[in-house]
């Protein structure tokens, strides 16, 4: 499979459903730390998805609404680690489809009767990266 590889500073788009909580779609940018550069920005390799973290980003998981969160890279899909490209010795980031998503609860949601919302975690979303890389390919 090859596709177009991700580089710093690329959009991460968040999709806005999660498993029982849904948040506003947020974008963030990913932190590329590979030796090779392409259009003068560094490619991103396996781990850099760490680097996204979207902050004070609104939730509700209804009942509870108001929320504020962090938006996570959980893990990427399969066909978003390439099988040979590689830089600094570890496989670099391709476009690929989409990638699983979590969130961190910063500000737990309230409910009418103002209880507060006892999870500090929501798993079960997705996003997908949007490259300025349209040239250069990974396999």
């Amino acid at each position: 499979m090859s596709d177009f590889i991700i580089i710093d500073s690329d959009e991460v788009h968040f999709n806005s459903a999660f498993q029982n909580a849904f948040i506003m779609p947020e974008k963030g940018k990913i932190t590329g730390t590979g030796g090779a550069t392409l259009k003068g920005k560094k490619v991103c390799i396996d781990g850099d998805e760490t680097s996204v973290k979207v902050q004070n980003v609104t939730y509700i998981s209804p009942p509870y609404v108001d929320g504020k969160c962090t938006l996570l890279i959980d893990k990427l899909g399969n066909d978003q680690v390439a099988d040979h490209t590689n830089s600094n010795q570890k496989k670099v980031i391709l476009k690929g489809t989409v990638f699983d998503a979590v969130f961190e609860v910063t500000k737990p949601g309230i409910d009418p009767a103002g209880n507060l919302d006892p999870n500090l975690m929501y798993s079960g979303g997705t996003g997908f990266f949007k490259t300025n890389n349209t040239k250069f390919k990974g396999t």
